[in-house]
């Protein structure tokens, strides 16, 4: 049974370069390394602050690991690459060198289990990694995902799931991103799923606490079902996602994305009895998950985890819904 869980393998890699943009009225402020960055604050919350950098574009740094410098500090001092040096201290000429700060990647593991023993025996086993990480006006995401059923000895559920995202920032307002998304299903029977989403969207909200996205993206999608032959279609989606933190201890994230075809079959060559809807009345599907997760420690959390799945163009309508309620406990780092 554990065996799946080895068989997941996340590699990521990633190359991306800076957008340039001027900037004006920018402040200094004094890293806890030393190091002085000049920018043009964009915003600020009670543990971290927003700045936008000339080269470096949109950077996000933790109150705690920058200072203010005063003006008259900042004009004597210069910005330089390793603090305020003996040059900076005697009003020598200014020397702007490059800061890369490297953002940390935040780390998620979650892992459930429930076993029930008696009138029916059932258990489910599920895991979850993520890891993300901020720089200028980037942000990265991947996160990856197994899940084992067996009820009276029968198999309900055995998927896997991994995907990245990578978005980029237009101002405050607009982002666009690409999606990678990899899966498999033997309760569906299916063998591969891949997804390649690219797409724009908007932010309705966009508060300290508070963040709301809702866009639009063209998907292409590959899968593999046993014996058959391998197809490809083409989807239109929409997907939307909520975040919103309470306190320090309570945080609820939302995402939502439904795909739709104009004709055919989503999910590819649907068994080998005909597609249960007529071509011409097109398909779609709907995926949603949310969580709420509650935080014992910094690092240690309880998390409630709702999902559902709905493909209408799969066969069996016994298997279109999957829903799934499950908690677990989390560890950050």
């Amino acid at each position: 049974m554990l065996s799946k869980f080895n068989s997941v393998r996340l590699v990521i890699f990633l190359w991306i370069a800076g957008f340039i943009s001027p900037l004006a009225n920018a402040s200094t402020w004094v890293l806890a390394n030393g190091d002085r960055l000049r920018g043009v604050l964009i915003e600020e919350t009670d543990k971290e602050i927003v700045i936008k950098h000339a080269v470096l574009g949109r950077l996000t740094l933790a109150r705690s690991e920058a200072r203010l410098v005063p003006v008259a500090e900042g004009l004597a001092g210069g910005v330089t690459g390793s603090g305020y040096g003996e040059e900076g201290s005697k009003g020598a000429e200014q020397r702007p060198v490059l800061f890369k700060p490297v953002k940390k990647w935040k780390r998620q593991i979650e892992l459930g289990y429930a076993r029930q023993d008696g009138l029916r025996d059932r258990e489910d086993l599920s895991a979850r990694v993520e890891v993300e990480t901020h720089f200028g006006s980037h942000s990265l995401r991947a996160s990856g995902r197994v899940i084992h059923s067996e009820a009276d000895n029968q198999l309900v559920a055995e998927r896997e799931e991994a995907d990245f995202r990578w978005r980029r920032d237009f101002g405050r307002k607009y982002f666009v991103q690409s999606l990678t998304t990899y899966a498999s299903d033997e309760v569906r029977k299916i063998d591969l799923s891949l997804e390649q989403q690219l797409g724009g969207g908007f932010r309705v909200i966009n508060a300290p606490v508070q963040q709301m996205n809702v866009g639009i993206g063209a998907v292409v999608r590959h899968i593999e079902r046993g014996d058959e032959v391998a197809d490809d279609v083409m989807l239109g989606s929409i997907f939307q996602d909520y975040t919103l933190q309470w306190g320090n201890r309570f945080k609820l994230t939302q995402e939502a994305t439904v795909f739709v075809a104009d004709r055919g079959n989503i999910s590819g060559r649907g068994g080998v009895t005909p597609v249960v809807a007529a071509p011409q009345d097109g398909n779609y599907r709907i995926k949603f998950n949310s969580s709420l997760q509650s935080k014992m420690t910094d690092q240690i959390s309880l998390n409630l985890r709702y999902e559902y799945d709905f493909d209408r163009s799969i066969n069996d309508v016994a298997l279109r819904s999957d829903s799934r309620l499950t908690t677990s406990v989390g560890y950050t780092w």
